[in-house]
Parts: structure tokens; C-alpha cells; sequence
């Protein structure tokens, strides 16, 4: 994905560019752009790209904002992108055939390339790192990974296509433990991981960014736990800390957030709460779910989600590495889009992989057959997959339409854990006395006795009353959350 709005680097209308896209919360620096943007006899894909994506990220994703980015991204050949914009505004509009048949055409792009398994490792753990020109922060990261307390490891170091001192600098450590692979050009990130990954000879697989660190004993608390799990992921906890370079080192200046969360595929699925620089896993993982995909910023997160549908997460409540930024870093500057793509990502997911927008999509066009094939297949993986408020909210309909009555008791029992005030307004506006009935029993007596005495019999009289109580018996329960 590459929404750089880049036009004359000196002009006004980029300046206003780029503080949009390092500021997309601030309303000043975005409602700039707009105006600017609203202003140009022509818009390039890239300034259009940060128009849309903005828009998404501070108005909710909208049918035909997606549509329009998912042209862009076919157009460059970044295909699975534009199946997940495609997908998306599928989802929120059905009536969409034309969406739908690309859709279809762009299905193959979905899977990832594969790595080919191994049964034998030269050592346990392989490092991957990839550099482009940060020939102060790199030192600290190797001089970390050489600092571990657990020696059988080797560090795959890729230049991926930056100055030739990044060679210079890896060779001054004078280590067997290091293989360097320097790139002639630019191949871009994830690509270079990946082609570390197609190398690597370990066990298991552990990540540092060239600007981040290690502490002594990450390598050896995440081996002693896989070795003794039968989970075949585990990550640690990781301070953000932000800093600059002086005098040839990283001075910290703050600690701007701390990752310690718990494991929840749920929780994944919503927000992420691991960095790469946190995580160990087997190797041959990444035979089930493939290599990193190469297009989108938030590939880590979507490997990781994908790694979710194959294993649970062991989470070693230590703190271990550090993750660094200075103002310059790229994630920073580019926050619309790790905002955007991680929604994006999230959805997909969330929603299976599109298998909810097909199935709106056939019963919009009335075929209740294939739309009842694709909600089996989903629910098939419900306890596997990733039971967020938001999809339990689209199988509801599904099952009432259905008739499926008692995945509908168990997801509005589910729905209500996890959201709630939108249950009880569902149960409000579909005035379904299966739902009702379902999440009643999960109310904290607090709350019933809470209610007046009125609406206690209406709940009592649901089967001679009918329906018409439901919707005043919710909203009650509603006030007292």
C-alpha cells in the first residue's frame, strides 16, 4: 500500500499532505487538506488515496469510499488490498454484482505465498532483521541479539537495497552468528522478510526491527516456554519508548506505551496487542499460514491473526524488548494508513475472509440456497474463529433468518458479554423473545431489581403478552448500563 500524496515535495498542497497523514485525528490539519484537495483541477491516485483512506478512518468505512480505493490498488496490481476494500464495501452494500464478480476474479490472491517445511534445523532460533540506512540504530539492535544470555541462534540480517556501510557495520562485530544478505535494490520490508524466512535454518522464529532491542533473556524465557508448551507461538511484554540519536547512541526520552495484554483471539481480532519484536514461533507455522504478505502496513498484525486460526498464543507476562521511534519514524508519519489498514485488516478477518459479504450479497439477490451454505461455513468456525460484537451482530440476523434457533440463544448470550447496550437495542428493534429470553438470565440481579415492578411483569407475561413488551422491557434494561 503506498498512499504518499507525494506531488511537488515543495509545494503547499503536499506540506498539507503530509501533516494529514501524520496527524489524521487532528481536525485542524485534516479539514486543511480537504479544502486544498477540494481545490485541485486534477488529484493524482496517491492524493485521492489519502483523501479516502481519511475519510474512512474519521467517518466510518463507507461502500463507495472502499470501491474507489479497491480500483486504485487493482490498478497497481495490489490485489489482495483490493479484495479487502472489495469485500468490505460488499458487506455494506449487497447490491453491488459488479463488486461481487471482481471479487470472484480476485479470490486466488488471498493466499499467501507458502514456505516449505523442514524436519531438520541447523540451530534453534533464526533472528530476522532487514535494514534500509540506519547505520547508527542497527549497531544497538545486533550488539542486543549478541548480548543473549541463550546462545544457539543465528541472526539473518537483509539490506534491502540501503548503503553499502550497513555491510561495513554488521561485519565489525566479527560474528559467525550473523549472515548478511545485501540487496541490490528495494524489494520493501515484508519482502525482505520473507526472503530471510525462505533462508532461515531454525527452529523457531523470533523478529527485530534494525531500530529496536532486545533484552538479555528474550531469546531464552520465549524458547524455555515454547519448549514446554504445546502452543506453538508465544510473545513477551514490550515497552514503547521514544527517543533521538545523540552522540551515536538512542537516548530515551519517554516511555510512550506499554504492550501487556493478555492473550484473547477475540481481543486480536479488534486491537492489536503484539509486536513483532515481542513474538517467537515455529517455523514451520508459517507452513499452514503462509509468508507475510507483502502489499498492506499492517501485514504483522495479519499474520498474526492469521497464526490465531492455527494455535492460541502463550503470553510470558515479562517485559524483554523495546520498541523505539523518533519523529522520523515511517509509522509515525504515515499514521492515516496504519489506521486504515488495520481497520482494514480487522474486517477482514472478523468477517471471514469475505464469506459474510458473499452471503449478504446472495441474499439480496434472493439466493437463499448459497447464503445459507456460506452461513453454515461460518458458523462451522465459530469456535475457532473470531467471536467479536461486530460479526456475532451480523450472524444474528443470519440465524433469526434462518430459523436457527439455538445458535441464536448462543450468540445473543455471546453478544450480550461482549457488547451489552447494542444487545439490548438489537433485542429492542428485532423484538425477538428467543434473544430476550437468552440474555435475560446474564442481567446481574442488581440491575433486575433495579427495574420497576412494571416492567418485571411484562417480562413475566412475555408468552401471553406477545412481542409488543419486548421492545419496553430492553429499553429498561438499557438505562441501567
Amino acid at each position: 500500500m503506498r498512499a504518499n500524496g507525494k506531488q511537488n515535495d515543495d509545494s503547499e498542497f503536499s506540506r498539507l499532505i503530509r501533516r494529514a497523514q501524520a496527524e489524521p485525528f487532528n481536525g485542524e490539519a485534516v479539514q486543511a487538506f480537504y479544502d486544498a484537495y477540494a481545490g485541485q483541477e486534477q488529484q493524482s491516485d496517491d492524493a485521492k488515496m489519502v483523501y479516502l483512506m481519511l475519510r474512512c478512518i474519521r467517518d466510518g468505512f463507507r461502500s463507495e469510499w472502499l470501491k474507489e480505493l479497491a480500483q486504485i490498488h487493482i490498478g497497481r496490481k495490489e490485489f489482495f488490498i483490493g479484495f479487502m476494500c472489495l469485500a468490505d464495501s460488499l458487506r455494506l452494500n449487497p447490491m453491488q454484482p459488479e463488486d461481487y464478480e471482481q471479487l470472484q476474479k480476485l479470490s486466488e490472491y488471498q493466499q499467501p505465498k507458502m514456505l516449505e517445511p523442514s524436519d531438520s534445523f541447523d540451530c534453534t532460533v533464526s533472528v530476522i532483521m532487514t535494514t534500509l540506512n540506519r547505520l547508527i540504530e542497527i549497531r544497538e539492535a545486533i550488539q542486543s541479539v549478541l548480548a543473549q544470555t541463550f546462545d544457539d541462534y543465528e541472526l539473518l540480517i537483509v539490506n534491502d537495497g540501503g548503503s553499502d556501510e550497513a555491510e561495513k557495520a554488521v561485519n565489525s562485530f566479527g560474528s559467525d552468528k550473523i549472515r548478511y544478505i545485501g540487496l541490490e535494490n528495494n524489494i520493501g520490508h515484508y519482502a525482505a522478510t520473507n526472503l530471510a524466512l525462505e533462508q532461515s535454518r531454525g527452529k523457531y522464529i523470533a523478529y527485530l526491527d534494525d531500530d529496536d532491542v532486545y533484552y538479555p533473556k528474550h531469546l531464552e524465557r520465549l524458547v524455555r516456554v515454547l519448549e514446554n508448551n504445546p502452543y506453538r507461538l508465544a510473545y513477551t511484554n514490550t515497552k514503547a519508548v521514544e527517543g533521538q540519536i545523540r552522540d551515536g547512541k538512542f537516548v530515551k526520552e519517554r516511555d510512550f506505551w506499554h504492550w501487556r495484554q493478555e492473550y484473547s483471539r477475540d481481543k486480536l481480532a479488534e486491537k492489536t496487542f503484539v509486536t513483532n519484536t515481542t513474538i517467537m514461533h515455529h517455523r514451520n507455522l508459517l507452513c499452514e499460514t503462509g509468508l507475510f504478505n507483502e502489499e498492506i502496513v499492517s501485514e504483522d498484525w495479519e499474520m498474526w491473526l492469521r497464526m490465531a486460526l492455527k494455535t492460541d498464543f502463550v503470553h510470558l507476562d515479562i517485559f524483554s524488548c523495546e520498541y523505539r521511534f523518533r519523529n522520523d519514524n515511517t509509522c509515525k508519519k504515515n499514521l492515516h494508513e496504519v489506521h486504515f489498514s488495520g481497520k482494514l485488516v480487522s474486517n477482514y478477518h472478523k468477517y471471514h475472509q469475505g464469506k459474510i459479504a458473499c452471503a449478504k450479497y446472495y441474499l439480496a439477490l434472493g439466493d437463499i440456497e448459497r447464503a445459507e451454505q456460506l452461513y453454515e461455513a461460518v458458523k462451522s468456525d465459530y469456535e475457532t474463529g473470531f467471536r467479536t460484537a461486530d460479526l456475532i451482530e451480523e450472524l444474528l440476523d443470519f440465524a433469526t433468518r434462518f430459523e436457527d434457533r439455538d445458535f441464536l440463544k448462543r450468540l445473543s448470550r455471546d453478544y450480550f458479554k461482549r457488547a451489552p447496550k447494542e444487545c439490548l437495542k438489537k433485542v429492542a428493534h428485532t423484538k425477538s423473545a428467543t434473544m430476550l429470553a437468552s440474555v435475560l438470565p446474564s442481567v446481574p440481579l442488581w440491575v433486575v431489581k433495579a427495574l420497576p415492578r412494571k416492567t418485571l411483569s411484562y417480562g413475566k407475561k412475555v408468552a401471553r403478552k406477545g412481542l409488543r413488551v419486548i421492545g419496553a422491557l430492553s429499553r429498561r434494561l438499557q438505562t441501567q448500563f
